[in-house]
């Protein structure tokens, strides 16, 4: 649904398009306001977590190109002098993404949940920990449950998730003092339901649908995202945004074909997870309907596992 009067005071319009991670993707429009409410669940986020602001943020993202900036980036340069950025590409193999972040050894680390994870793992296994790492943050998946505790183990930092979509921003933020989150119910109405339509009560767990307060360009009114949550009991940190206890998304893996299909390649379903001598794998687009597959096996794999991991 697509405003034919958007109000002029809320600057130019943005196209932007969705992964189709939890459904098919789609394209939406958003105003500069959707920006300047995404800057400030920035900045509340950073100083709901006390966040130095002098320190290093190293990011891994998708499709980016590695380099350095000069601080944080638009959301929090805008009210805090920062300390520097560096990036980094989830493309790239995790010993390489390990040796990097060595290097770089910065205050604050982002990345995709499941990046991070794969990254935690590794540094365990070969021993690597960054001397000044505080905090990792992750966004863009559902956290595994093992995620926290491998994080901690693997380099004695706490882990922050955020919960967000492209197509209406920030969702919910973790709470300072806990692992739940709290809703931003000033950019956002959040219901989680039941299968009949009904709000679960605390400790059900529904599927989430949500409606935008701020978006005018393209409204989204009780629009679906495809992920589930339970509902958590009110919170005693003093905040009263509603609460979120877990969140869990129905599919994680796919492939956007030409026709919008989406699709979920065999490496990513269920039945290929026996495959464990393949420590990873990366899906690309070598041409129109054509998929590459790069695999990197465990070091400690034998021979004969690592033939079959690349007869399959």
């Amino acid at each position: 649904m697509r405003s034919s009067a958007t109000p002029r005071d809320h600057g130019r319009l943005i196209e932007g398009g969705t992964s189709g991670s939890t459904g098919r993707p789609i394209r939406f429009l958003a105003s500069e306001v959707c920006d300047a409410f995404w800057h400030a669940f920035t900045l509340r986020d950073h100083l709901w977590h006390r966040r130095e602001f002098g320190g290093k943020l190293a990011a891994i993202r998708s499709r980016v190109t590695p380099g350095a900036g000069s601080g944080w980036g638009e959301s929090t340069e805008s009210a805090f002098r920062t300390g520097p950025a560096v990036m980094c590409n989830t493309e790239l193999p995790m010993a390489e993404q390990a040796q990097w972040l060595m290097r770089e050894n910065p205050d604050y680390l982002i990345s995709v949940a499941s990046n991070v994870q794969a990254l935690a793992r590794h540094c365990a296994r070969e021993g690597l920990r960054p001397s000044r790492l505080k905090e990792v943050r992750t966004y863009g998946e559902a956290l595994h449950p093992d995620a926290r505790a491998e994080i901690a183990a693997a380099w004695g930092v706490p882990l922050t998730d955020l919960y967000s979509c492209r197509e209406a921003g920030y969702l919910a933020l973790q709470c300072p003092q806990h692992e739940h989150y709290h809703v931003q119910a000033e950019g956002v109405y959040l219901e989680i339901l039941r299968a009949d339509g009904s709000s679960c009560v605390p400790g059900e767990t529904g599927q989430v649908v949500i409606t935008g307060l701020y978006n005018f360009a393209m409204p989204l009114i009780r629009y679906a995202i495809g992920d589930h949550a339970e509902v958590g009991m009110s919170c005693d940190c003093g905040r009263t945004l509603p609460v979120i206890r877990r969140i869990t998304a129905v599919c994680a893996t796919c492939c956007a074909c030409p026709t919008a299909a989406c699709v979920i390649p065999a490496s990513a379903r269920p039945s290929s997870r026996a495959l464990r001598p393949c420590a990873s794998f990366r899906w690309s687009s070598a041409a129109c309907a054509r998929l590459k597959s790069r695999w990197w096996s465990r070091a400690s794999s034998t021979w004969m596992k690592r033939a079959h991991c690349a007869h399959w």
